[in-house]
């Protein structure tokens, strides 16, 4: 039967230390225990182990607590939405606008400030020089806006972490209809925006990618 420790060294509550010494008379060499402790900051397990010193006195280490790991917060575990704000510069190559002309060249400055989404875009190609900008939210909101005398109506939502923005307009008297998707990629350099386009004449698909300037 163990008896009361007789001392405890360095057992100070007011100052951390790494470890505590608690001597108990009569144990037999290298034993050791498991202890479990209970206090209002919740359980927790440590274990003693015991070794004989000189004079009969057992001695008993405890390590100290290794610091616990820093908790992920669900937002973080879960993944903040992306900001797109920057200046964007189509890459032609990598991109693909199936049967319709793609631009010689084009750049894309956005301002991004959620819900709000501003897009002011300047571009060269075989339709010549053009240049427009878009203001759209991405709370589901419909937005109104003028693209080289075209009218655009916009509606912007969120699908994961991936914004949606789906467009109506008129072009030559037809409707069609626009589901863009929007893809950051995990460095926030490259910007992939896929779109699936409806018209009276069928359906079809295009990519564009923007390199970060």
């Amino acid at each position: 039967k163990q008896q009361i420790p007789e001392q405890i060294e360095n057992a100070n509550a007011e100052t951390p230390t790494t470890h505590k010494i608690i001597r108990f008379p009569g144990l037999k060499e290298k034993d050791s225990e498991r202890q479990s402790e209970t206090s209002a900051m919740g359980e927790a397990d440590q274990k003693l182990v015991f070794e004989k010193q000189e004079g009969g006195a057992v001695t008993a280490t405890i390590p100290a607590a290794k610091p616990a790991a820093p908790s992920v917060s669900a937002s973080a575990a879960a993944g903040a939405r992306p900001n797109y704000s920057g200046t964007w510069k189509l890459d032609v190559s990598k991109s693909d606008f199936g049967p319709l002309p793609a631009p010689d060249k084009r750049t894309d400055v956005i301002d991004h400030k959620d819900p709000s989404l501003k897009s002011s875009t300047s571009q060269e190609g075989p339709q010549g020089k053009q240049e427009y900008t878009l203001a759209i939210t991405t709370d589901g909101k419909e937005a109104t806006n003028d693209a080289g005398g075209m009218e655009l109506k916009s509606t912007g939502g969120w699908e994961g972490n991936n914004l949606v923005v789906n467009t109506k307009l008129k072009f030559q008297d037809n409707d069609v209809a626009i589901k863009s998707v929007w893809l950051l990629s995990d460095d926030g350099k490259t910007l992939t925006q896929n779109a699936h386009i409806i018209s009276p004449l069928g359906e079809l698909d295009q990519k564009m990618v923007f390199e970060k300037q």
